[in-house]
């Protein structure tokens, strides 16, 4: 009877580790092909109409004020699109290759 609260305690403990580990980790999306998605936001002034791009970030939406624009100091940096991109990652293969041929160089 002990035994098998003690195994619940240590089960529950150890699921709730699993499930924050999963939870701090924000990589980017994957994709089985080789692929990596970027997700980028393009910003424009209101005033003077500068465009500018950042990273996206959890929280990030069309419209949104960000900061300040670093051209005039007047207008505030909106967010006018977001944008995904797809980057292919370079395999363990790939990268040697690379090396070799930027070693005779």
């Amino acid at each position: 009877m002990i035994s098998e609260i003690i195994l619940g305690i240590v089960w529950t403990i150890f699921l709730l580790y699993l499930t924050r580990l999963i939870k701090k980790s924000r990589e980017p999306i994957y994709d089985p092909f080789g692929f990596r998605q970027i997700v980028t936001c393009v910003l424009l002034c209101e005033n003077c109409g500068v465009n500018g791009v950042k990273p996206f970030e959890r929280g990030d939406f069309i419209f949104k004020q960000v900061h300040e624009c670093p051209t005039c100091k007047k207008g505030n940096m909106i967010i006018t699109k977001v944008l995904c991109f797809e980057e292919k990652i370079k395999t363990k293969d790939e990268l040697k290759y690379e090396k070799l041929v930027e070693k005779w160089k």
